[in-house]
């Protein structure tokens, strides 16, 4: 007698619908990692943008500086021959003008090298004719107008909600406790639905029935493994581990994150207290540098007087530029830390 049997799992202790479980958070898992990549260039795209929007004001800015040192040579030059000043006076106004040219020079190389590092980036050359400039009145609108802790507060909300980095650790202990039952499941019954089939003698007869259906057996098998060592003791142990290790982990991620964004949040409402500081001193600088010039143009000033007044313009128009940008990548930087456009 020949017999063929078909063994159907009916119950596996859960460890198919744990298994699927399992299978559905890895690919939430491969979706927030594609989120969070996109998110780590974008962060490296905006700082590249405003590294190089920043060597393009400074070029700028050296443009004009050599254009005035040039003039104030030619001044200075006319001033000797008329003796009016002194040739000490004039060769400090030459050596400013070659320090202006080199300064010039080191800002296009820097440029060069902002805008080949936005091409890596971008995996694609790039050419640039001119940077467009930020309205930061946004974002000063935005949290000009709210109190520290509310704005904390609300981007705290969103961050707990949307940051892709919390997502994925939410995930893994979600994985860690799926495993955990799954070694459980183990220690669950196995229940199984068996058909069985017997040919007989009777189907190599051509005049006869070739199924004999009261030979059929139909049945459901239970499995259950009361003892297999202390291997599954282990295992669970080992799994409860993981899940509290990636329980901790979250929760110290969370403060980890809530920090980085308290630290971002105060960096924009400082650099906005610095913004306004910064644009008076500017103006102040420019009437001293215009005031400079017109005395030692009259003979009431030093040369250094003038060079001073001209650096402590540049430098004081600079630090405007580079606050400005620090307060627009601070302010990416919470986009990209929160994971959500909300903030815009």
């Amino acid at each position: 007698s020949r017999k063929i049997t078909v063994s159907l799992p009916v119950f596996l202790g859960g460890k198919r619908i744990l298994g699927n479980l399992i299978a559905e958070e890895n690919h939430k898992m491969s979706e927030i990692d594609i989120k969070y990549e996109k998110l780590r260039i974008e962060a490296s795209a905006v700082a590249a943008y405003f590294r190089a929007f920043i060597s393009q004001e400074n070029i700028k800015l050296s443009e004009k500086s050599l254009k005035s040192a040039e003039e104030n040579l030619r001044t200075a030059k006319l001033l000797l021959d008329s003796g009016r000043t002194t040739e000490l006076a004039y060769f400090s106004f030459e050596l400013n003008y070659q320090q202006r040219i080199q300064e010039l020079e080191n800002y296009r190389m820097e440029m060069k090298s902002n805008v080949a590092e936005m091409s890596r980036i971008a995996a694609t050359e790039i050419r640039i004719d001119s940077l467009e400039k930020g309205d930061s009145s946004v974002i000063e609108e935005k949290f000009g107008e709210t109190l520290f802790p509310m704005a904390y507060e609300e981007q705290k909300e969103i961050l707990l909600r949307d940051s892709p980095l919390l997502e994925k650790m939410r995930n893994l202990t979600k994985i860690s406790r799926y495993g955990e039952k799954i070694i459980w499941a183990d220690f669950m019954p196995s229940i199984s639905f068996l058909y069985t089939h017997d040919f007989g003698s009777s189907e190599k007869h051509p005049f006869r029935s070739t199924y004999l259906y009261e030979d059929d057996i139909v049945s459901l098998n239970l499995s259950w493994n009361l003892f297999r060592g202390f291997s599954d003791g282990l295992e669970w142990k080992k799994a409860s581990a993981d899940t509290l290790t990636s329980q901790l982990n979250y929760m110290d991620t969370v403060n980890t994150q809530l920090y980085t964004l308290e630290t971002i949040l105060s960096n924009i409402y400082s650099l906005i207290e610095q913004k306004m500081v910064a644009e008076k001193a500017v103006e102040l600088a420019l009437k001293a540098l215009e005031q400079s010039r017109v005395e030692y143009e009259n003979g009431k000033a030093l040369y250094l007087d003038l060079l001073n007044a001209e650096n402590n313009y540049l430098e004081s128009v600079k630090n405007l530029v580079f606050i400005e940008n620090s307060l627009f990548n601070s302010f990416y930087q919470l986009r990209i830390l929160t994971g959500s456009g909300d903030t815009e």
